[in-house]
C-alpha cells in the first residue's frame, strides 16, 4: 500500500468516524463495536504521532474515555471490553482452526529449520498426539499464510521458499 493509498484510507475512516460520531449522543453509552473500532483506529494513529491530538483525534480520544468510563461489560472482573482492531467477529478464528493454524506454524517452522516435510509431519503429529493425515492437511491449510506472515517480517530470507511448491 502506497503513503497516497494509506492517508486516503485514514481520510474515509476519519469521515466515516465523524457521520458516527454526530450521530452519537455525546455522552451516551459507547457499545457499538464499529463505532469504537474507527475511534481506536483514529486514536492509534494521532498517538503516534509528535502532534498534539486534535480534531478527530480529540473526538476519537472523548469516545474512547466515555467507553473507560462507563459501566463494565463484565461485573464481575469489573472490565470494559473493545473490539479488536482490524478483525470482525465473523472473520476471528475458532479453537479448533488456532490448534489447526498453530500445528500447521509448528510443521513450518521444524522445515525451515532443515526437517524434511514428512519428518516433521510426523514429529507433530506425535507431539500432539493427532494423524499424520490431519497435520499434513493443516499444513496445506495454513502454510500460505505463513509464508506470508514470515515475508513480512523477514523480507530477506530466502529459506522460505522450502514451503512453496
Amino acid at each position: 500500500m502506497t503513503d497516497e493509498e494509506m492517508l486516503a484510507e485514514q481520510k474515509r475512516i476519519e469521515r466515516e468516524f465523524e457521520r458516527a460520531y454526530d450521530a452519537h449522543p455525546l455522552f451516551g453509552p459507547v457499545n457499538d463495536d464499529e463505532f469504537l473500532n474507527l475511534a481506536t483506529q483514529i486514536f492509534f494513529a494521532a498517538a503516534f504521532q509528535d502532534e498534539p491530538i486534535a480534531g478527530v483525534a480529540q473526538k476519537a480520544a472523548r469516545a474512547l474515555a466515555t467507553r473507560l468510563s462507563g459501566f463494565p461489560d463484565d461485573t464481575k472482573n469489573w472490565r470494559v471490553t473493545f473490539p479488536p482492531m482490524g478483525l470482525r467477529k465473523e472473520q476471528m478464528l475458532t479453537k479448533a482452526q488456532k490448534k489447526s493454524r498453530a500445528i500447521a506454524f509448528e510443521v513450518c517452522r521444524l522445515i525451515l529449520a532443515g526437517e524434511l516435510m514428512t519428518h516433521a509431519t510426523a514429529t507433530v503429529a506425535t507431539k500432539r498426539k493427532v494423524s499424520p493425515q490431519k497435520v499434513t492437511g493443516d499444513y496445506y491449510k495454513y502454510r500460505g499464510l505463513f509464508v506470508d506472515l514470515h515475508r513480512s517480517s523477514n523480507p530477506d530470507d530466502t529459506n522460505v521458499s522450502k514451503l512453496e511448491d
